[in-house]
């Protein structure tokens, strides 16, 4: 009622203010000269400053909002405790500060082992417990909380538009089953940025062989950043330095990785455009694995692991061939760009490569992120809405630039280009929904062990296989999601 009358009020000031300069406009006197030529103006245009879809009368004075995340490595929760100064830590901070003083609640974070919060969860449902309002979880864990009923549809909360940019509408979109979006990815946490995948180019090396270091930047701007393009940098550059006949650490090559189960394989798969799992005309989710984009995507990532220009097994979350210069490109989730501090060549950030040219825009992928779940068994749906639209509204706002302001500031030089690459990557990430509704199938830990680093490639062998028992996975989800009204 109180927005109705502010809207009467205004009408009516401008109904006055036109009556006014018609009857001062009467009163001018005839213009006798010369008609004037009539004066262009050029029409200004403002766009709107987004706002969040909580209303501001909306209060919950008084109430305690309680979040459920894991207590596993970095971003698995969404929280900090106090200013320190870092500019990510204080952006985190004032994220949650400021949401509270909108809301006039309390926002606080139990965060729990990751391989316990499933029952936590089941528990609560069973029980009406109304202990969380909200939760972060890692996907392969999301979709056993659907299926037993510890959650409910995001669509349950009030105020959230997964249409917005600060709940990740493209992944919203590829998330959602049958007109329910139980998990995707609200900007109020990080971990999304933390395990989205980029490919890192020593910028030394590439000029050692002719090539400008903004040579790979124009690449990206034109659309000819591809795969075949990555490939042959990284022929041209893997040598046998030390001429032992064999292929070491200690020698030059095209491509090492962070961890290369994540890096080969479902990673290259979705910066295809190409998937293990999908939607079908009305919404329903499918098994697309046997489709040509996607067998012919897995190829590549067969075969550039099999190229003999990328060097394998090496441990996981490590970094030291590229540190060493001994490596031209390396495929890392961002959070490992944080071991390059020690790094003395500069390096350039790129998106990971399209599958050619023709390909419509770079697709980045962000693996095993904490999706956002909405309990069932939350006490007030409208509640946790509020507060979840609000946190992620001002984590958009505000935590992925920090974000990116820390990934700068472990390279050698601030350059306007990685800047640009950095938010192109950020504006285009792509989950797997296969790893999230079919883990034990699509994963990328079974596709990486049963397909990419097998001797040969066995992808048509693996799919017919296993279809079976990820189809009846699927029909169960299918049967759940129809059940709910």
């Amino acid at each position: 009622m109180k927005f109705t009358k502010i809207i009467l009020i205004a009408l009516a000031a401008a109904l006055l203010l036109s009556v006014f300069n018609a009857c001062a406009e009467s009163a001018k006197p005839a213009d006798t000269t010369a008609a004037a030529e009539p004066e262009t103006t050029t029409e200004e245009t403002t766009t709107a400053e987004p706002v969040s879809g909580v209303p501001e009368d909306v209060k919950f004075e008084g109430e305690s909002f309680n979040l459920l995340s894991a207590n596993y490595r970095d971003y698995h929760w969404s929280f900090v405790e106090e200013l320190n100064g870092d500019v990510l830590n204080d952006a985190i901070f004032n994220m949650r500060i400021d949401a509270e003083s909108k809301l006039g609640c309390e926002i606080k974070e139990s965060r729990r082992n990751i391989f316990e919060m499933q029952k936590m969860l089941s528990r609560a449902a069973a029980s009406g417990d109304p202990a969380y309002d909200a939760c972060n979880y890692s996907g392969r864990f999301a979709t056993y909380c659907m299926l037993d009923g510890s959650i409910r549809p995001l669509e349950d909360a009030a105020y959230i538009d997964l249409s917005a940019e600060w709940w990740n509408p493209d992944v919203s979109a590829d998330m959602s089953m049958m007109g329910k979006t139980y998990f995707t990815l609200g900007s109020y946490n990080i971990l999304a940025l933390n395990h989205t995948m980029t490919m890192l180019v020593n910028n030394r090396m590439l000029e050692d062989f002719g090539h400008h270091p903004d040579t790979l930047y124009n690449d990206v701007d034109e659309g000819k950043w591809t795969y075949g393009r990555l490939r042959a940098l990284m022929t041209d550059v893997t040598a046998d330095l030390d001429g032992d006949g064999k292929m070491t650490v200690d020698d030059r090559w095209g491509l090492s990785t962070f961890f290369q189960t994540d890096a080969i394989g479902t990673a290259t798969v979705l910066s295809c455009g190409a998937n293990m799992m999908g939607k079908d005309e009305n919404g329903f989710p499918i098994l697309v694995w046997d489709r040509e984009d996607t067998a012919n995507a897995m190829q590549l990532a067969f075969d550039i692991y099999h190229s003999g220009d990328m060097l394998l097994d090496q441990p996981g979350y490590t970094a030291d061939n590229f540190i060493a210069g001994k490596s031209l490109f390396f495929s890392t989730f961002f959070m490992g760009i944080s071991y390059l501090s020690e790094m003395q060549d500069d390096y350039g950030v790129l998106p990971y490569p399209k599958r050619d040219e023709a390909q419509e825009k770079y697709l980045n992928p962000t693996l095993d992120p904490a999706w956002v779940l909405l309990p069932a068994a939350c006490r007030d749906p409208e509640f946790s809405g509020a507060v979840l639209e609000e946190l992620s509204f001002n984590g958009w706002k505000t935590v992925q630039g920090a974000y990116r302001d820390v990934t700068l500031k472990y390279k050698k030089t601030r350059d306007e280009n990685s800047i640009r690459m950095i938010d192109l990557i950020f504006s285009n990430l792509v989950a797997d929904i296969g790893s999230t509704y079919l883990f034990d199938w699509c994963g990328y830990d079974s596709v990486f062990t049963n397909v990419v680093s097998k001797n040969d490639f066995g992808w048509a062998s693996y799919v017919e296989k296993q279809t079976p028992a990820a189809q009846a996975e699927l029909d169960r989800i299918i049967s759940l999601l129809g059940a709910v009204e």
